[in-house]
This record gives C-alpha cells, sequence and structure tokens, in this order.
C-alpha cells in the first residue's frame, strides 16, 4: 500500500493499520452540533460511511505545521462521509474490504520532514 504525505504535513505523525471499528473516526460535526443531516439521501450516504468490521484501515495521522497544534478543525465541520471522502482523496487514508473479519491495531510513529523544494 501506499500512502500520500500532504505537502503542509510535517514533524511526528502515526501510520494506523487496523481492523474496522477499532478506534473508527468520530462524527465530530454531528456531536458538536456543526453539522446535521437533512436528507434521508445523506443519512444513507452517512450510514455506509460507517467502518465495518471486514475492513482493513490504513491512515496516516498527525504532522501538523508549527502554530496549528490542536484537533483537525476542517474535519469538526464535515459529515464523517466527506472527511472519509476528502482524505482518501488526499491519500492519508486507504480502505481495503475484505471476505475475513478484522481485527487488530499496529501504530508506527514517524517523523516527516520539511521538504527541500
Amino acid at each position: 500500500f501506499k500512502l500520500s504525505i500532504p505537502r503542509e504535513m510535517i514533524g511526528p505523525s502515526e501510520v494506523i493499520v487496523r481492523g474496522g471499528g477499532i478506534a473508527p473516526l468520530e462524527q465530530e460535526s454531528i456531536a458538536l452540533g456543526l453539522e446535521t443531516i437533512s436528507s434521508f439521501n445523506e443519512l444513507l450516504q452517512e450510514m455506509s460511511a460507517q467502518e465495518t468490521n471486514n475492513e482493513v484501515i490504513i491512515e496516516l495521522i498527525g504532522g501538523t505545521p508549527p502554530g496549528l497544534e490542536g484537533p483537525d478543525l476542517e474535519e469538526e465541520d464535515e459529515l464523517l462521509s466527506q472527511v472519509k471522502k476528502r482524505r482518501i482523496e488526499e491519500g492519508t487514508l486507504k480502505i481495503f474490504k475484505s471476505d475475513y473479519f478484522v481485527e487488530g491495531l499496529l501504530r508506527k510513529t514517524i517523523k516527516i520532514l520539511p521538504s527541500n523544494g
């Protein structure tokens, strides 16, 4: 598998490989009242964005630029389906479906250095 590192990501980060449903992405926007589901189609989309136990999830997290420490404010304003779509497109989240129940968690800390270009 390959993960992409966004240009602005530097510093300590983690690569996490886990089974679906183990430490899943949170639905912060709804929990904080920042976003609501306004249609049946949106409800179905959000329900299908939930992780399942037959998935292998690989993600790159952390590495915030200096001065921007703290939670990702962009993710707090997005629905879970939007967060997953954006992270898959940027290459920091990969999801592989299998025919098996997947459990377990592996975390590896890495340090992302600024590019010279």
